[in-house]
């Protein structure tokens, strides 16, 4: 799609974490029949998906992507939505902490950068490269989080296609991942529970199970006090076993 652009940002409105809420996007959009217009503001993304709300250790544990290649991922993450390099100190480079969130958008698109950068062996630069080509052409800067990815499957690895079965989408944007599949129990919802592995529609994290079944309760017991099953109670510790949140005894 051949698309020009421009931000403005409104400097009146709030950062959320360490990514700017408020940036409008006009586009003058040369359109041919088919084409999609993808316009990247925040009234149509959401402040729910780009608002930060995953600190760069929970973003590592979520996606199996190491801290060091998710802040090499960041440092070329285009401004201002996610605008992640602000800070430098001494000329080495943009200095990331414990602050730094990434939005639901940005998790989503370090997800399948990551998979694709470890099932075809190949380096982040490339991996933006290709993200950079469907960007361009596709006038967004999620493209990897953008419904028209699928388009884009025989070119992906089966790890990538995998999670792009399990995503949902509102306004052809990533909007929920349910790692465990479509009909599995957990969801990533950014709009429900701050965004953490919980269960579908409800507020009820994973994280609240494993605690509790750390402090000694049964499964039997969980299943009964939470109103679920055994098998999603099994299901949510397993997960949590897995990603690390906070690690049942």
């Amino acid at each position: 799609m051949g698309a020009e652009y421009a931000y403005r940002d409104n400097n009146s409105l709030p950062l959320r974490g360490r990514v700017r809420v408020g940036v409008e996007y006009t586009y003058r959009i040369r359109k041919t029949p088919g084409e999609m217009y993808m316009p990247d503001t925040v009234e149509f993304l959401g402040s729910w998906r780009t608002g930060g709300i995953y600190n760069i250790g929970v973003a590592q544990r979520l996606t199996g992507v190491s801290s060091s290649a998710i802040k090499r991922w960041l440092s070329d993450y285009p401004a201002p939505i996610a605008e992640l390099k602000p800070l430098w100190r001494d000329g080495m480079g943009p200095k990331f902490t414990r602050l730094t969130m990434l939005s639901f958008l940005e998790l989503v698109e370090l997800l399948i950068a990551g998979k694709i950068r470890a099932a075809q062996n190949r380096g982040y630069r490339e991996v933006r490269e290709y993200h950079d080509t469907l960007t361009a052409e596709w006038g967004t800067q999620f493209p990897f989080a953008h419904k028209n990815l699928h388009s884009q499957k025989e070119h992906l690895p089966k790890s990538a296609v995998q999670v792009l079965d399990q995503l949902d989408y509102d306004n052809g944007f990533a909007s929920r991942w349910l790692p465990l599949g479509k009909d599995g129990a957990l969801a990533l919802d950014p709009q429900r529970a701050g965004g953490q592995p919980a269960f579908k529609g409800r507020r009820l994290r994973v994280v609240d199970i494993s605690d509790t079944f750390a402090g000694g309760e049964s499964i039997q017991e969980i299943a009964y006090n939470f109103d679920i099953d055994t098998a999603q109670v099994e299901a949510a510790l397993r997960y949590a076993f897995l990603h690390t949140l906070r690690m049942p005894v």
